[in-house]
């Protein structure tokens, strides 16, 4: 990996050490054992039933690159030979995924925004000297929002 990656894996290791960072279901955690409730709501739609955009702070990304440990590729040598999925590269590409999730909702907070919508994700891989590198990028935009009144 060259020295810009791992620079950048490195400032985005040193941000992660803030709480955990949860979708209102709590579907994500930063890596904490008992993830704590977050009042970010975080949705794929462009919009929240029975709430309304109040204001628009941006776009907001978390990007994430990550290279398989000597380990991983040391197992997942032997699963590929019996064919089917290779549980470490799964393993890397989700803690990649909530690497890049935490990054975005934490700059969405950064901007004051109680919601990020319209979340989605995006992954490239390549080739680092015959080891797999992933660039994990989820992004949304950043809002603040409150509920409808009835």
């Amino acid at each position: 990996m060259n020295k810009a990656a791992i620079v950048f894996c490195i400032v985005a290791q040193l941000a992660m050490g803030s709480a955990p960072v949860l979708a209102e279901d709590n579907s994500a955690s930063s890596g904490s054992a008992s993830p704590a409730p977050s009042d970010m709501i975080v949705i794929t739609t462009s919009s929240i039933d029975g709430y309304h955009v109040k204001e628009y702070r941006g776009i907001v990304r978390g990007v994430t690159v990550r290279q398989p440990t000597i380990g991983q590729s040391f197992t997942a040598g032997f699963q590929k030979l019996a064919g089917g999925k290779i549980n470490s590269y799964v393993a890397m590409a989700e803690k990649a995924r909530q690497t890049a999730y935490a990054l975005a909702v934490s700059k969405a907070r950064e901007l004051g925004a109680n919601a990020l919508i319209g979340v989605k994700y995006d992954s490239t891989s390549c080739d680092n000297g015959g080891q797999p590198v992933t660039e994990v990028l989820c992004y949304g935009t950043a809002v603040v929002v409150e509920k409808d009144s009835k």
